[in-house]
């Protein structure tokens, strides 16, 4: 897991692993999305997509 402030968090990398059994809830969607072949470019098309509709290709809008 991660903090959302990624260099002042608390985190995952702090703490050690979360044991599975203590995770709740479940991520849905893509918040934001970069290519980090491409220069880390936004992958608009991924913003906000259900990770249930996204196969890594375009995806028919909701």
């Amino acid at each position: 897991m991660l903090g959302d402030n990624r260099d002042d968090s608390e985190d995952s990398r702090y703490f050690g692993l979360v044991p599975r059994e203590r995770l709740i809830g479940r991520a849905e969607r893509i918040l934001v999305s970069a290519d980090v072949k491409d220069r880390w470019q936004p992958r608009f098309d991924r913003f906000g997509r259900r990770f249930d509709d996204w196969r890594g290709g375009p995806v028919a809008s909701d």
